[in-house]
């Protein structure tokens, strides 16, 4: 009889965990029922495929404006490019300029220096007379009287 009523007790033992956990699956789909909204938005075939056609629209228009972008950053590279080379160019010319004036200010040093030892070789010069005046300015004065 032992035997027996240990049976009982699992068997009952077995059903109140079967029931208990029918208990516990009831409660939390109705706490998952109050906390999710019930509005759900059913969508049907079409609905997908307007949402599908909209955003391949978008996706179409973006790559639009990424080609443009694409397009305005190879002009903006070549004028940069463009530049640069003008800079070059530029650097260069200024450098042969500054070695030009260097040029030009030795000569401008050595007509300087030539025009000082010349003057310094120049005996006392006399001052170049001078011419006076008499008042007369030795012309006819007349104008025309208009004789024939």
């Amino acid at each position: 009889m032992k035997i027996q009523i240990r049976r009982s007790l699992v068997v009952a033992a077995a059903g109140a965990s079967v029931v208990m956990g029918g208990v516990a699956v009831e409660t939390a789909a109705a706490w998952v029922r109050t906390t999710v909204p019930t509005s759900a938005p059913s969508l049907s075939a079409a609905d997908i495929q307007n949402q599908l056609a909209a955003e391949e629209a978008r996706s179409a228009a973006l790559q639009a404006q990424v080609d443009a972008l694409l397009a305005q950053a190879g002009q903006f590279h070549a004028a940069l490019g463009a530049a640069s080379d003008r800079i070059a160019g530029d650097v260069q010319q200024a450098a042969g300029l500054r070695a030009q004036l260097a040029a030009e200010e030795k000569k401008l040093a050595a007509l300087k220096a030539a025009a000082a030892k010349a003057a310094a070789q120049r005996p006392a010069a006399t001052p170049p007379p001078t011419h006076s005046t008499t008042g007369a300015s030795g012309g006819s004065g007349g104008g025309d009287d208009g004789g024939d």
